[in-house]
């Protein structure tokens, strides 16, 4: 379950705009909190308040885990914030599932190309790729992941995480 999204340098929103989901101090309606997270919201405003760019941006990350769907060509545009081009835009989703929490950051150019992605479960970090270094510090998998595979990413359209079964992402 998604319990906060952060994005910063996209579009509309130069600074970082958290989306908290965290249900602390949250009373106004419980039988819309489970496991201590809003499960339902309601985001609302006057028009071009930034609306329609959150949701893209909620969904920026299916671009580079799946190759099924796309972001329709019309919302591609103005990618970077027109505020500060000489930074990548930055994504940050922190899901719950039961106990475990895991955080996937990423930086991209525009809709297809990631410039590096971070992936940590209960503050382990499992995968911390830059695609345009080549220095292999900044192009770390956690061995328990990749075990004995040689991983040669030829492009930086699809992500690291991609190389993985969903059940080697499961650590404890």
């Amino acid at each position: 379950m998604l319990k906060r999204f952060e994005v910063e340098n996209f579009k509309g929103f130069p600074k970082r705009l958290c989306f908290d989901l965290s249900a602390e101090g949250y009373g106004f309606n419980q039988n819309l909190v489970e496991n201590g997270i809003v499960k339902k919201a309601i985001i609302y405003g006057k028009n071009g308040v930034g609306k329609t760019s959150l949701g893209i941006a909620l969904f920026d990350i299916i671009s580079h885990l799946t190759d099924k769907e796309r972001v329709p060509s019309a919302y591609q545009q103005n990618y970077i914030s027109l505020e500060d081009i000489q930074r990548p835009a930055l994504f940050k989703y922190t899901f719950m599932f039961g106990d475990d929490m895991v955080e996937y950051e990423y930086q991209k150019w525009d809709p297809d190309n990631l410039v590096s992605e971070k992936l940590t479960c209960n503050g382990r970090v499992l995968i911390d790729y830059e695609y345009f270094s080549d220095a292999k510090e900044h192009q770390f998998i956690d061995t328990s992941l990749k075990k004995s595979l040689n991983i040669s990413l030829v492009d930086n359209k699809l992500s690291v995480k991609n190389t993985f079964t969903t059940d080697s992402l499961y650590i404890r």
